[in-house]
């Protein structure tokens, strides 16, 4: 067994049992965001020797760039550390390397993060305290200059006890062709699994592909990676909770964290033959649904796996609005008389993954909903390639008229996610109506999820109309919100108050917990009208979830409120 080997599998059991105190990570922030681009990305590892040993140095080569450069942005990171038997002795804990030389020109980096830990160091066998930093450097002028090739670097290890995991290379440009611009949010920070990895983005999604692209340091073939769980809320809206998405490998075949996901330079530290430098692109477009607000996050805790370091996140989707995997959504079949049935409504699956996908049989739980034909059951598409699936919406015979919500689900499967089916939806929506005028109340958003809130405090109000809906005109009764827990701050639905068909009054609903943990209730509305008996209401679902000041269960932007339409 080599030397890093078994400094890796030490540090391993010394991550598991003995208790240590680790810096603590720098959040991941928007760095820039960028609404129509074209982009391409490089990287190496396999530097981490000391300079004396070729260490920090070598050549980094770049291709796919055309047209006009707008910015060119260079990462790397690294670390100080005691490893005499490699040559790394005398260092400060601190991995202070502005400086590098890159393409001819000396440059200085700006410091994104430092004094972290991002890998198994400090181990059994280095006395230092955690001591890594990551810099960002604009690099624009250089690959203006060059284009697409080969970059020289060096000096990213040239001081005492410093390593370098690696670098990575993003160009941002544009190639004259606006039908395959992309829109890209760009994150930086520094987010150690040993401090449990956390990141969080909000997404206005358009329709189309949407990947993760990572850069992450200190990824080694010799140690397990688990799994990689995104959640996206909102979520599933016939199970309450937010749609998953879980990577153990990617679509190269290789785990989250092989090591080896970008050139190696044959410089590594200590015998490990990774190249401790990985960019892995994940993606992300089955969490979701229609086109919307959503917000995302994952947590990515070391529990006996890799050390494991993220540094650059990019989140990609196109810069043109594009139809999601199973679309139209959320349709609306609208009123629809009790005893007949609607038009049908052709909705189309189309293989939005690399790679291709089995898709499983497609299902709708509610029986008033149904699948009259489809070509999805069992097919193997090709990345691109489309099924459709034909719906009806056949009420019942009704008096009075009544809503109905549910959704059309689609599982599928690919080499990827062998373990589980990925399910897609679209929500479906139907009322059926009398054959003679009637009345009816609704609120709109029909139902809300305001964010997690602290214990003893109030959230920010939530506006919702209060609409008669119907072809007769109502007068209100009694209004109440969902208190104590989501008290009614204000209304213009006064009791006594006469909507006719088409008008509403709002309803300004908060979330105000006392104990942590999840909370639901309902704000309610009586209404009369020359069809409806007198104790006819109509209820508002509302949930939150109380949480203890100071804590964040979903940090960083996952804190809205999520209210359906």
């Amino acid at each position: 067994m080599n030397l890093r080997t078994l400094s890796s599998l030490l540090c391993l059991i010394a991550a598991l049992h003995l208790p240590r105190a680790y810096a603590v990570n720098t959040p991941m922030t928007e760095y820039l965001h960028l609404d129509r681009t074209d982009y391409a990305i490089a990287g190496v590892g396999g530097i981490g020797a000391p300079s004396t040993q070729g260490g920090g140095s070598g050549t980094l080569h770049l291709d796919g760039v055309s047209g006009t450069i707008t910015l060119a942005l260079l990462y790397w990171n690294g670390i100080d550390i005691e490893f005499p038997e490699e040559g790394l002795t005398g260092g400060n804990a601190d991995y202070d390397q502005p400086q590098i030389h890159f393409d001819g020109v000396d440059i200085t980096g700006t410091r994104v993060a430092g004094g972290g830990s991002n890998d198994c160091w400090p181990s059994l066998d280095s006395p230092l305290p955690p001591s890594a930093a990551t810099y960002r450097a604009d690099v624009t002028a250089q690959v203006r200059l060059r284009g697409n090739g080969d970059y020289t670097f060096s000096g990213f290890a040239s001081k005492p006890g410093h390593s370098a995991n690696g670098l990575s290379l993003i160009v941002y440009f544009d190639d004259g062709n606006p039908a395959n611009d992309l829109r890209i949010a760009h994150y930086e920070g520094l987010q150690s699994n040993i401090d449990t990895a956390h990141f969080a983005f909000d997404l206005d999604y358009n329709g189309g592909r949407v990947e993760a692209v990572l850069h992450a340091s200190d990824g080694q073939g010799i140690l397990t990676d688990g799994s990689l769980t995104w959640n996206t809320l909102p979520g599933r809206p016939d199970l309450g909770v937010a749609n998953t998405l879980k990577y153990t490998k990617l679509y190269d075949g290789l785990q989250l964290w092989p090591g080896n996901s970008v050139p190696y330079l044959g410089h590594q530290r200590g015998g490990n033959p990774d190249t401790l430098w990985d960019i892995r692109r994940m993606p992300l477009t089955p969490l979701f649904a229609s086109p919307r607000h959503y917000s995302t996050q994952f947590d990515y805790p070391k529990s006996g796996q890799d050390c494991v370091s993220m540094h650059v996140v990019q989140i990609v989707q196109p810069a043109d609005a594009q139809a999601p995997m199973l679309a139209p959504g959320p349709y609306d079949f609208g009123d629809v008389v009790g005893g007949t049935t609607s038009a049908t409504q052709r909705f189309t699956f189309t293989n939005l993954m690399p790679g291709p996908v089995t898709v499983q049989p497609p299902a709708i739980t509610d029986t008033l909903f149904h699948i009259v034909a489809q070509t999805c059951d069992g097919q193997t598409l090709a990345a691109g390639a489309p099924c459709t699936i034909d719906v009806t919406f056949a009420p019942v015979a009704v008096q009075p008229a009544y809503s109905r919500m549910t959704v059309l689900r689609v599982p599928f499967k690919d080499a990827v996610f062998t373990v589980s089916a990925i399910t897609l939806y679209v929500e479906l929506r139907g009322a059926g109506i009398p054959s003679v005028p009637f009345s009816r109340l609704t609120f709109e958003p029909r139902t809300c999820t305001f964010k997690p809130t602290s214990v003893g405090s109030t959230s920010a109000l939530v506006r919702f109309n209060v609409r008669s809906s119907g072809t007769l005109p109502l007068t209100l009764g009694s209004v109440v919100g969902g208190e104590p827990r989501f008290p009614l701050i204000a209304t213009t639905c006064a009791n006594g108050l006469t909507l006719s068909s088409g008008s509403a009054c709002t309803l300004d609903l908060a979330f105000r917990p006392s104990v942590a943990g999840a909370v639901s209730n309902a704000a309610r509305i009586e209404y009369t009208a020359s069809d409806a008996p007198a104790n006819s209401a109509t209820s508002l679902p509302l949930n939150g979830t109380g949480i203890v000041a100071g804590d964040a269960i979903f940090a960083d932007g996952f804190e809205q409120s999520t209210c359906i339409d």
